[in-house]
């Protein structure tokens, strides 16, 4: 059994130190001259279990018969001596060791960069995977290779990110903000009156008194059960949405303001200015809408005074936008690329005349109906004394836009905003006379010839809540004598047909123009030569008294009379 693990072990050891010189195992009595080659030089190997042993001079040679079987044995033994390090040092091992990942220079560089730059309050993966979204390839540069970050996009893209934080923080601190100022008038109106019920209840009860609440017999005197505490609630989000509303149209305002003034040094500023523009003219509309709809029923007799105080300085912006819109407008027609880009600022701010309108309309159908459920006092022709704050004080806005635009004939963009806005009051003007003498809206009929129905309109009613604003805004727009000259050069410098004309001719086709989009818009009369979409006017909204004492104000005859008289009678003569 030694002999045997000797003879194996001699042969792996003759193995290893032959394996340098090419050859697999030495044969016994092969030489080429004749003589017997001499053997590899012996190496001892000691195992573990059994102590090294002598070789026999009788066992120096290997014949041919012992060979083949050592050849195959040592293979075994390699084999299962693969997990064994061989105890000669120079011997390779039977597997390549795993390779440790190595970096360069430049990519811990690169990682000791990212890992300075990177901010406190985000994780190194998240600020990883913002650089990736900007890394491009470098040009002439195979893709695989040198790569950078793009630093202008990426900065962009923090600074909208801060920004829309900064919003969302000026928000909030305005909300909190209010907030407080409510929770202190709360304190102070508590302490100074206790026995005076609040506003808001007022509110309820008067709405429990009017409407919703009719059902209850007359007789039973017990409590209402109010909810005062979401009837609060829901006051104080409305002033908030509010506030909300007046510091971002504010906060807008500031930045067309700034941007503005830079356009004349720098055209650059150009797009900007015009972006920031439509920016504003989309928030006034949206805005109008959302602060002015849950108000649309509140009458001036029954309104919270923090309501109001609140509501009056919110359309008090909305006036104040529209007409830094209207100077920024000029601004940018001073250069010719502006003035080729002037038409997109001078739609949006002729829709927003039309906006207004057409909602002063919407919830003058909804007071209508509100006012028709409820019972009548006798002696009251259901409209005395009652004027609701969503038409007094956005009539008023319109009339305060209007008259804080400053036209020059000539001027670029004058002529096609003035047009644009006279077209519009009229449009409506012209649809509440068709609506007052005929009881419908002829130029919208479908028959031929626009000969009318003969149907009862749902909006005949409404004109006592629309007349006497869709006036004082028409007298704006159009004006007195003194405006009139100054309304008819701006006009015609939009037309070249009017401009040819001497003074006179021209103050009264310019009249002429105005008469026929009128009837346009109240009977149809498609050949007339009207103003165009799109175009807005100036001068104090004090609405001349001569009418006749008899004619009852506000009616349907005071409408189509006062109208006429302000656009003037000489076609209809």
């Amino acid at each position: 059994m030694i002999n045997k693990e000797t003879n194996v072990s001699k042969t792996t050891a003759q193995l290893s130190s032959t394996a340098r010189q090419s050859t697999i195992l030495p044969r016994a009595n092969r030489s080429t001259s004749g003589s017997p080659r001499p053997a590899p030089p012996k190496r001892k190997l000691h195992s573990k279990t059994a102590p090294p042993q002598t070789k026999k001079p009788s066992q120096k040679l290997i014949s041919r018969s012992s060979s083949s079987r050592s050849s195959s044995q040592p293979s075994q033994s390699v084999l299962a001596l693969k997990t064994i390090p061989p105890p000669n040092k120079s011997t390779a091992p039977a597997y390549a060791p795993e390779k440790k990942p190595t970096f360069t220079q430049s990519q811990l560089a690169l990682a000791l960069t990212i890992s300075k730059s990177r901010p406190e309050q985000l994780s190194t993966s998240d600020y990883c995977q913002q650089l990736r979204k900007r890394i491009k390839t470098g040009n002439n540069v195979q893709e695989d290779e040198h790569r950078y970050v793009d630093s202008t996009s990426f900065w962009k893209d923090q600074y909208q990110h801060i920004h829309q934080e900064k919003e969302f923080l000026e928000d909030k601190l305005n909300r909190l903000q209010e907030a407080n100022r409510l929770l202190e008038d709360s304190a102070h109106q508590s302490e100074s009156s206790s026995q005076h019920i609040s506003t808001v209840e007022q509110l309820i009860e008067n709405a429990i008194r009017s409407g919703a609440e009719k059902r209850k017999p007359p007789y039973d005197e017990g409590p209402l059960p109010l909810d005062l505490s979401i009837t609060e609630s829901a006051t104080d989000n409305h002033l908030l949405r509010m506030s909300s509303c007046v510091f971002r149209i504010n906060r807008q305002r500031g930045n067309l303001e700034k941007i503005t003034a830079l356009v004349g040094n720098d055209l650059d500023y150009l797009v900007d200015t015009i972006d920031h523009a439509n920016k504003l003219l989309a928030l006034l509309e949206t805005h109008l809408l959302d602060c002015c709809t849950p108000l649309r029923l509140v009458s001036s007799a029954n309104v919270n005074p923090r309501i109001l105080r609140v509501f009056e300085h919110f359309m008090h912006q909305l006036s104040l936008g529209y007409q830094l819109c209207f100077d920024s407008l000029n601004e940018i027609c001073r250069t010719m690329l502006g003035r080729t880009k002037k038409n997109d600022i001078i739609y949006r701010m002729t829709r927003y005349i039309q906006k207004a309108i057409a909602f002063l309309h919407d919830i003058s159908l909804a007071q209508e109906y509100k006012e028709s459920k409820a019972p009548r006092r006798q002696g009251s022709n259901g409209h005395d004394g009652i004027e609701y704050i969503v038409n007094k004080h956005l009539a008023i806005s319109i009339t305060s836009m209007l008259a804080g635009l400053e036209w020059e004939a000539g001027k670029p963009g004058h002529s096609e905003l003035l047009e644009g806005i006279l077209y519009t009051i009229l449009q409506h003007t012209g649809k509440l006379v068709s609506v007052a003498v005929f009881n419908e809206h002829v130029a919208s009929s479908k028959n031929e010839g626009k000969v009318t129905e003969n149907t009862q309109s749902g909006e005949v009613c409404t004109a006592k809540f629309e007349s006497r604003y869709i006036i004082q805004i028409l007298y704006t727009a159009i004006g007195g004598a003194t405006k009139t000259e100054l309304i008819s050069q701006v006009l015609a410098a939009g037309r070249s047909n009017m401009s040819k004309d001497g003074k006179g001719d021209l103050i009264s086709k310019a009249r002429k123009l105005l008469q026929s989009t009128l009837i346009n818009n109240s009977t149809g009369g498609v050949s007339l030569e009207t103003l165009r979409l799109p175009p807005p006017p100036s001068e104090d909204t004090a609405i001349p008294d001569d009418v006749h004492h008899s004619v009852e104000r506000y009616s349907s005859e005071w409408l189509v009379e006062m109208a006429w008289a302000l656009v003037g009678w000489d076609m209809v003569i």
